[in-house]
């Protein structure tokens, strides 16, 4: 069975349609970014004449906080927080991918970006879609992010049950190993340390 992904909502594609033009017709972002710039003109290429563009995928992101993980609680922690819409910057071509982020609650535009992480995220999910034992499997595609630990991962929601899989794309923290499947527990214990050692040293005065 292949992985569910989710379509994502209207909204959120529909925010997409209102500022990529802006993007596109900036002459900063061309000059300091040129495959964003690339990739927001291909985005309206590609909508032509209809209501939306159409990405080549979208996954809803969830976050979860250090306080969650020192906790000991789970992925149920985590805060559906944005939807990534990836796009290809050139025709037929996904080794120039943007990705653009668009707040959940709000469905307003959050970020466009690129670099190797939006290639990690997008390829993993390929091969996962060709791997026997996950075909074996029901999951729903989702990516966690926990921000304080710049941790990035693919998850798989395992909709049978709880025996989900998250694998982190690199780079990642030390403590884990970027493309390893981790089980939730693995995952969580792995990171419990940097977790405490992040909330001992972090100042409020700062606000961290």
């Amino acid at each position: 069975m292949p992985i569910d992904i989710a379509p994502p909502p209207p909204a959120s594609i529909s925010s997409l349609s209102a500022v990529l033009p802006k993007i596109a017709g900036n002459r900063g972002i061309a000059s300091k970014a040129p495959l964003l710039a690339q990739g927001a003109n291909r985005m309206l290429q590609e909508q032509g004449t209809s209501d939306a563009p159409r990405p080549m995928l979208s996954s809803p992101v969830y976050v979860l906080g250090l306080d969650a993980i020192v906790a000991g609680q789970d992925l149920s922690a985590a805060k559906l927080a944005m939807w990534t819409h990836f796009f290809s910057a050139a025709r037929d071509d996904d080794n120039q991918l943007v990705a653009a982020d668009v707040n959940a609650d709000t469905s307003r535009f959050a970020s466009l970006k690129e670099g190797p992480q939006v290639h990690a995220f997008y390829r993993q999910v390929q091969a996962l879609q060709q791997a026997p034992d996950i075909g074996l499997r029901s999951f729903e595609l989702a990516q966690l992010r926990i921000p304080a630990l710049h941790v990035k991962a693919v998850w798989l929601k395992d909709k049978g049950g709880t025996s989900d899989v998250v694998i982190p794309i690199a780079p990642t923290d030390p403590a884990l190993t970027a493309g390893r499947r981790y089980s939730v527990q693995e995952l969580l214990a792995a990171l419990r340390p940097a977790a405490e050692s992040a909330i001992a040293h972090t100042d409020p005065l700062k606000g961290g």
